[in-house]
């Protein structure tokens, strides 16, 4: 089959690039008020109207990510570069588990039909702008093989797929079929944080920014944190009442429970209050050991200043 040589459109890749860096931070702030109706935060009154079933839906919108990079490696010629298909096939990798293994296997809730076509306008354009850019724009010099950013951030990258799918086999793993009860997951990440496969999704994708040091990569590691890092917070707030989280989480998981709330604090997600966080802080104080915290006790109120 006869390539089609495809010259880099450098004016699309920085627009793009803007496009998922203002659109992420406000797609953060819209996450402060209310959450993205998909998984367990789909309504169950009827409200969401048309709706796609999860294997469905999740196949649907991630298949582009994978299909667009493939087309552009098989059609087009690439820019001479070493590693540069290599960190594409790398990428290609993450939605090929996404797109036919994890969406075969997810027991998720139907998604509503207008956030399935979002997803797959977004996976389309990522999927053209991250294969583009690696094929037809990026120029690495030959000493990038040896480079400690694309070993250091390869690393990451498999180390956070590796945390990601197993954190899904566990999620998967909870309930036996005909369950609706929710439950607390353990193992793995879980014993540290409580969005573990949100954790190994963010991480794979800051590994990846690392090994290919780019504006579009880091443009999506940053939408991806945008996204999927509020999602990871209100799943912690959900799981359960504050007056009852420290008989549920382990100890060790303890102060990435308080510090998630403090998070929330922060920016001001869904109702979290000073006041309240100071009672979780304080519920976990046997879990923390010098935790510099002067300006934090006084921002939530506290008088003390002894190490936590």
């Amino acid at each position: 089959m006869r390539r089609i040589i495809m010259e880099c459109n450098e004016n699309l890749i920085q627009y793009l690039s803007w496009w998922f860096i203002i659109g992420g931070v406000a797609y953060l702030l819209r996450q402060t008020r209310t959450h993205t109706p998909y998984g367990r935060y789909v309504s169950s009154d009827g409200t969401p109207g048309w709706t796609c079933p999860a294997k469905l839906a999740w196949f649907l919108q991630e298949l582009p990510s994978f299909l667009v990079p493939v087309f552009l490696l098989l059609t087009t010629v690439p820019k001479p570069g070493l590693g540069k298909e290599m960190l594409v096939w790398t990428f290609c990798l993450h939605y090929f588990q996404r797109t036919f293994i994890y969406s075969l296997l997810t027991r998720g809730r139907p998604s509503p039909c207008y956030i399935v076509f979002s997803a797959v306008v977004f996976c389309s354009v990522n999927g053209f702008l991250q294969g583009h850019y690696m094929l037809h724009c990026a120029t690495y010099s030959d000493e990038w093989p040896s480079d400690i950013r694309l070993g250091t951030g390869l690393l990451m990258f498999f180390v956070g797929m590796a945390i990601n799918i197993h954190s899904d086999h566990i999620l998967r793993n909870l309930r036996k079929s005909g369950e609706v009860v929710y439950k607390i997951p353990k193992g793995g990440m879980f014993e540290y944080v409580s969005g573990a496969n949100f954790f190994g999704e963010i991480l794979e994708w800051c590994g990846y920014a690392v090994a290919t040091w780019s504006l579009p990569t880091f443009s999506f590691a940053l939408f991806t944190l945008c996204s999927i890092g509020p999602r990871a917070y209100h799943h912690h707030r959900n799981s359960a009442p504050l007056s009852s989280q420290q008989s549920i989480f382990p100890c060790r998981r303890d102060k990435m429970c308080a510090l998630e709330v403090l998070y929330g604090v922060i920016i001001g997600l869904e109702d979290v209050h000073p006041e309240e966080a100071a009672i979780v802080v304080g519920r976990y104080e046997k879990c923390f050991t010098r935790l510099p915290h002067a300006h934090l006790l006084s921002y939530l109120g506290r008088s003390d200043s002894s190490p936590l």
